[in-house]
């Protein structure tokens, strides 16, 4: 059985000298990013003044993230970044919260950190034992848990190595998550909530994704005067594949055309978007003309190793699904498999696996924003099992009938109807 319940331990040692999992806190800043509310996992919030007034035997995952986390905090040993677990707003909001500063949400910050914290620690917890990190100082100085994880089963199965000549063409049809750019029909004053499947079953049904396996070859139009690849070939599940393809969406429904999002994704600029794996292209066929000009072929398909899939203590027993903090945990897992690798020189690096499941990835998470729009909610964002909404307070009710008729778990809508006087 796992532990989930938060350690009462103050120590860095046992007497023999091995290292323990240290406890681990939140803290959130106000606006002046020097101040703000903290807790520990046994203990109440509590106000600081800098973080230097944190215990220093203690980790402090706080809400400053990006370049004022690098700035500001990145060299004091005890800190960690608002995306150590997973993105503190994120999890904040699966308990109907917001993440904000003492100057407006001062109340919210004092109780987000109280309910914080020990998911945190459970989930630091759950992650030393399923992975059997014996010294886990060696993994919690890592950026992120993902990072951890990603070392572990690096350790036992590497992902498959990619050529050169196939970099490009997979770095292509890469996309981490979808951002419909809907233009004028966003209002600021609107209401913002982030539906989210169950973490761990998400997992389970992200690491069931079949992934390619040999050598790629490529035909095209480029280097075939005869090439001719119809959608029925690129789309035979047996044989795995990558298409250079142009896609357009004349005379289909233009606000589809913007929800699918392709080549849309937060953050800085993505590539250029002229290649599509397999996974994809199955469902943008549906929404979108896809014409294929030229393709990458491999083998086969194959499940993951099972040396990378969740590991069985996390899947055995059914009542861990409800736990968030294991969740946190499987999502970090698959997340290690599927999100990019920055290697020195080369910038991002991906490979199959990473492709594949985060094409699956974007496909499941649309299926839920297809839905959501076709009920009349403002989708905004899209992937990693969520999907963000914007809505008038008065529909509130509509999107909790929504979220039950969908399998949505989180988030507490108590919490948001008592915050927006609505029970």
């Amino acid at each position: 059985m796992l532990a989930t319940q938060p350690r009462d331990t103050h120590a860095n040692t046992q007497p023999s000298g091995r290292v323990i999992l240290p406890r681990f806190g939140v803290a959130i800043f106000d606006d002046s990013r020097e101040s703000g509310w903290a807790s520990l996992p046994d203990g109440e919030a509590m106000r600081f003044n800098s973080p230097h007034d944190l215990k220093s035997d203690c980790i402090w995952v706080c809400s400053a993230d990006g370049d004022a986390f690098h700035k500001q905090w990145s060299r004091l040993h005890h800190m960690r970044n608002a995306d150590f677990v997973s993105k503190l707003t994120h999890i904040a909001s699966d308990f109907g919260l917001k993440v904000g500063t003492q100057g407006r949400f001062g109340s919210v910050a004092q109780r987000a950190c109280s309910l914080l914290s020990p998911t945190i620690h459970r989930t630091m917890v759950i992650a030393t034992q399923i992975y059997g990190w014996s010294d886990p100082a060696k993994h919690i100085a890592e950026k992120t848990l993902m990072e951890s994880i990603r070392n572990t089963l690096n350790a036992d199965v590497a992902p498959p190595t990619v050529r050169a000549n196939i970099m490009q063409p997979m770095l292509a049809a890469y996309q981490r998550t979808s951002v419909p750019s809907w233009n004028d029909k966003f209002r600021a004053d609107r209401l913002a909530v982030t539906l989210r499947y169950n973490r761990l079953e998400y997992a389970q049904r992200i690491m069931a994704t079949q992934v390619p396996e040999g050598a790629w070859r490529y035909e095209g139009s480029d280097v075939q005067s005869s090439f001719r690849c119809g959608i029925d070939r690129a789309l035979d599940l047996d044989i795995p594949c990558m298409v250079n393809a142009t896609v357009e969406y004349q005379g289909r429904d233009p606000d589809l055309a913007c929800l699918a999002a392709f080549g849309s994704t937060a953050g800085r600029t993505p590539s250029l978007r002229n290649w599509i794996s397999q996974r994809e292209l199955a469902w943008l066929v549906e929404h979108a003309r896809v014409h294929i000009n030229g393709i990458h072929f491999t083998d086969s398909v194959r499940p993951l190793p099972a040396k990378v899939q969740l590991p069985e203590m996390l899947t055995s027993d059914p009542l861990f699904s409800l736990s968030i903090s294991a969740g946190l945990v499987a999502e970090a897992h698959w997340k290690a498999l599927a999100n990019p690798i920055r290697k020195r020189g080369l910038g991002e690096t991906v490979n199959p696996w990473s492709v594949w499941l985060r094409a699956a990835d974007r496909a499941m998470s649309f299926e839920l924003a297809l839905a959501a729009h076709r009920k009349g909610f403002f989708v905004s964002y899209y992937g990693n099992g969520s999907v963000l909404l914007f809505l008038d307070r008065v529909d509130l009710p509509s999107l909790l009938d929504f979220s039950m008729e969908n399998e949505v778990a989180h988030p507490s809508f108590r919490t948001i109807f008592e915050d927006n006087g609505l029970v």
